[in-house]
């Protein structure tokens, strides 16, 4: 006696979906019943399935991408950590308003990875540079698949030199600032080491910040200082670096200056 294996299977108690007299237009084959009684084909379901799983893969790295961004970033003030386009506020044809518009032509074109080059933010302090600076990078996390970092340079060389003494190194080393992405070094210029006359942390921080500007090709620079401040201040292989794709032609589109803007900090 013949014993068809979807009998035998029946005979343990499992259920076995009946050919339906259904096709799938889309991928021409037949569909079966289910338990609930539904005609369904099982290319469709696999693909369903797929893209479930393509949406929580998505949804998994873009967590762990902005978990990434919030728990290894040095950022001075913790609200920045929070800052998007959305909530720098701007009045109409204002200073603020055009660079914040400037900042974000800035950000899409950031969301393509061949795309080498920096961005200067320079102004007055509280002006709103670092919050147009995190704007960027929070822009560019949820549009594309990038790793991104905010260094505070002050309090993240601050970190540094206090571990010379047994306290805790940043979670920001060199390597982990040059592998990201996209990275927003923040108020260069200001740090507490140019400021003394101690000429070994001027050359140790100097020489940190050149081993990263080296090997980086898309940074986000903000600085309360002019570019002759910049220059007296830094060796010039590291301004060169630091001025990676800013150019007589480009430089209106990658600078970004406030020369008008008033303090803007009590709008984060």
């Amino acid at each position: 006696m013949e014993c068809r294996s979807d009998d035998f299977v029946a005979t343990l108690g499992m259920f076995v979906p009946k050919r339906s007299d259904e096709y799938c237009e889309k991928h021409d084959s037949p569909k079966y019943v289910g338990k609930n009684g539904k005609a369904i084909c099982y290319q469709c379901v696999k693909e369903n399935v797929r893209r479930k799983d393509e949406v929580l893969a998505k949804d998994y790295l873009f967590k762990k991408r902005k978990y990434s961004l919030e728990d290894n970033s040095i950022w001075g003030d913790p609200a920045l950590g929070k800052a998007t386009f959305d909530s720098y506020r701007t009045k109409p044809n204002s200073e603020e308003e055009f660079n914040k518009t400037k900042a974000l032509k800035l950000a899409n074109q950031l969301l393509d990875r061949k795309q080498e080059f920096n961005i200067i933010l320079s102004g007055n302090p509280g002006v709103g540079k670092s919050h147009l600076a995190a704007s960027i990078l929070r822009y560019v996390i949820e549009n594309s698949e990038q790793e991104c970092l905010f260094i505070n340079i002050d309090e993240w060389y601050g970190a540094i030199k206090d571990s010379w003494n047994g306290g805790e190194k940043p979670k920001a080393n060199v390597q982990k600032i040059v592998n990201a992405d996209l990275v927003v070094i923040d108020d260069l210029g200001t740090e507490t080491s140019m400021k003394s006359q101690l000429k070994e942390a001027n050359d140790d921080l100097q020489g940190r910040l050149f081993s990263i500007f080296d090997r980086r090709k898309r940074t986000i620079i903000t600085t309360n200082m002019q570019s002759t401040e910049l220059n007296s201040m830094y060796n010039a292989k590291l301004i060169s670096r630091m001025f990676l794709g800013i150019n007589k032609r480009t430089q209106d589109e990658r600078i970004i200056a406030f020369k008008n803007a008033v303090d803007k900090r009590g709008f984060l």
